[in-house]
């Protein structure tokens, strides 16, 4: 009797995850009044990890994060409606506050895990304050062949 996966025409329709984790990180300040795209995968993939800790702005209301999947926006919010919403764990959005100190003007938010990517994943930033602001993260994902 057969066991596994089933191979009905000699082809395995299973997805394979080309080299374990491919990454992408960063580590950038960002001048007042400017955007940035910090990370932008274009392959059919699956993120694994991710995270974006953001420090020294001079307001939460002027960090906006957008994100958008095959040419979509998803998401377009200022760091404050994370906290405002309360949004603290992956299961509520795809991005969530891991860290918020308000009065030292830091953050860290993570990205949800196991998200599919059709074609294009897109994140991007900007910081429509008065003072620059820095940034690093990091993107894990698996291309998928």
């Amino acid at each position: 009797m057969a066991r596994g996966y089933p191979d009905f025409f000699g082809v395995s329709t299973f997805p394979y995850y080309g080299p374990a984790y491919r990454q992408g990180s960063l580590e950038v300040i960002i001048p007042a009044g400017d955007d940035l795209y910090l990370f932008h995968i274009l392959n059919k993939s699956v993120l694994r990890a991710g995270y974006l800790h953001i420090a020294k702005y001079d307001n939460p209301d002027n960090v906006i994060i957008l994100t958008g999947f095959d040419g979509v926006a998803a998401t377009q919010l200022h760091l404050k409606d994370l906290f405002d919403r309360k949004v603290f764990s992956p299961h509520m959005a795809d991005l969530y506050l891991t860290e918020y100190d308000q009065d030292g003007m830091v953050a860290t938010i993570g990205i949800k895990e196991d998200m599919s990517i059709g074609t294009e994943y897109l994140f991007k930033i900007w910081n429509a304050g008065a003072t620059d602001m820095e940034v690093d993260g990091a993107l894990y994902y698996s291309v998928v062949q």
